[in-house]
């Protein structure tokens, strides 16, 4: 009997772990995906921002004096709130043009620099403390890094929405696992009454 009880009890540790295991690759996955679709959602205004660039490029013109790259990042914003402002830089890190007067005289951060440059590709993502960060790298017809842009928006939403399904995916588990915990006690009570109704 002492070997039945511990049997059942190893039986159950492991559903319970594979359980909580299951759940938490779920959530995982679920974050990755909330992520990626609003990063993508972002990445489209940068890329807007991107070929107003290198239209402007194409007629040598200054970002400081483009009134339509303006009115352009600025229509932008008002197309999706979660975006807190869209910044471009130069090849030495300087702001060129951004959307928030308050942010004129930054610089390219040192983080965001790393993670254009640790891309593959020419879009790229970081995380700045409460804000996610949707970038692009610029490049001329020669392929010369010629600007970076920048667009800032809110994690809010995004930290709601993950947080809601953990709780939910969290309440979930528990009840599945003490369901289990209570079918194993049941069966293992059943077993342990056979053999005495069997010698009797």
């Amino acid at each position: 009997m002492i070997h039945l009880r511990r049997d059942f009890t190893l039986i159950a540790l492991v559903l319970g772990f594979a359980l909580g295991m299951a759940s938490l690759l779920n959530f995982f996955k679920f974050e990755h995906t909330v992520r990626g679709l609003q990063y993508n959602r972002i990445q489209i205004v940068a890329k807007e921002v991107d070929e107003a660039i290198q239209s402007h490029l194409a007629y040598s013109a200054s970002f400081d004096e483009s009134s339509s790259l303006s009115q352009l990042i600025t229509q932008s914003l008002q197309a999706d709130p979660i975006i807190l402002s869209a910044d471009i830089f130069g090849q030495d890190g300087t702001i060129l043009f951004s959307s928030d007067k308050g942010r004129t005289s930054l610089s390219l951060p040192k983080s965001w620099q790393v993670a254009a440059e640790q891309s593959r590709r020419s879009e790229w993502q970081v995380q700045d403390g409460e804000t996610f960060v949707a970038g692009r790298t610029v490049t001329n017809s020669f392929g010369v890094k010629v600007a970076t842009v920048a667009v800032r928006y809110q994690r809010d939403a995004y930290d709601k929405v993950t947080s809601r399904v953990l709780i939910a995916m969290t309440q979930f588990g528990l009840m599945i696992l003490v369901s289990c915990f209570l079918v194993a006690g049941v069966v293992l009570f059943v077993l342990l009454k056979l053999p005495r109704k069997v010698k009797a």
